[in-house]
């Protein structure tokens, strides 16, 4: 199990890594927050995040199989 430091370690290269991606298919990582915990601040996506998105269109069938590929792909 990590330390505190080590969490707080991965936590920083995780941000780091993350403000030197640009990509238009990848949200932007706006900021950190330290308190209450670590957190990443992400552009807004409108349709909420990644998950949300597949698992209500996946149990409303809204997003077929071809469409679900071609995100795994772009990702």
């Amino acid at each position: 199990q990590e330390s505190p430091t080590d969490t707080f370690g991965s936590f920083q290269n995780e941000t780091y890594m993350m403000s030197l991606l640009s990509h238009p298919k990848i949200i932007r990582l706006i900021g950190i927050c330290l308190h209450p915990v670590p957190s990443l601040v992400m552009e807004y996506m409108e349709l909420g995040d990644l998950r949300h998105v597949l698992d209500t269109c996946v149990s409303q069938e809204l997003l077929p199989w071809s469409v679900r590929i071609k995100i795994l792909i772009d990702v």
